[in-house]
């Protein structure tokens, strides 16, 4: 069994997953699956899917929890779709891969914070302040504003924080100005300054 005393949870959903086709549905999941899977690679951490359109992902730093969880945000909404992520801090037990048999207060608090997200598609189930859950609420807000290429600009952007716009454009196979304008519509310092108050509060 491994045992992370002070692991991050996002337990999620695929938003209107019912309304796609099953090749549409079946196309997501591959990339999200491969996407996961980067994830977990380069953070030593587990995911595992459910229902079909039900996923979650444990990762071992949870300094990294709102950073993770922008850029799978960010990643759906750039294929034209998005979920509900519920996050949550504390101990994960993990005894298979799959993690079906995980055991844990972060699992526990993720689950119930999806059972009762609402409208809402970022949650924080442990305790927090006034002024984080707002901030919270509006970078929600914001990303479920986003159209498909500012959230495309701004995953790469969050993802490799280090890239120029020109380096993003060559990405984009786009012109630089075009990836700067795409960032300041997507609002990205104001993303770059909430992920900097997030990674040190749990």
């Amino acid at each position: 069994m491994t045992s992370i005393p002070q692991g991050a949870v996002i337990t999620a959903d695929i938003v209107g997953s019912q309304s796609l086709s099953q090749l549409q549905l079946t196309r997501l999941q591959s990339e999200l699956k491969n996407y996961l899977a980067e994830i977990a690679t380069a953070e030593q951490g587990y995911y595992s899917f459910y229902r079909g359109d039900g996923f979650q992902l444990v990762l071992p730093d949870a300094t990294k929890l709102f950073n993770v969880a922008l850029q799978l945000r960010l990643f759906l909404i750039s294929r034209h779709s998005d979920a509900r992520l519920s996050l949550a801090v504390g101990e994960v037990n993990i005894t298979a891969a799959d993690l079906s048999t995980a055991t844990g207060t972060a699992l526990v608090l993720a689950g119930r914070g999806l059972d009762v997200i609402g409208q809402a598609r970022l949650k924080y189930n442990n305790d927090s302040n006034a002024h984080f859950a707002l901030n919270l609420a509006f970078v929600d807000l914001l990303l479920s504003n986003l159209t498909q290429k500012q959230a495309e600009a701004a995953f790469i952007h969050i993802s490799h924080p280090k890239l120029s716009h020109a380096d993003i454009a060559k990405q984009l196979n786009s012109s630089r100005v075009n990836v700067t304008k795409l960032l300041n519509s997507a609002h990205y310092t104001l993303l770059n300054q909430f992920l900097a108050i997030a990674s040190s509060h749990q």
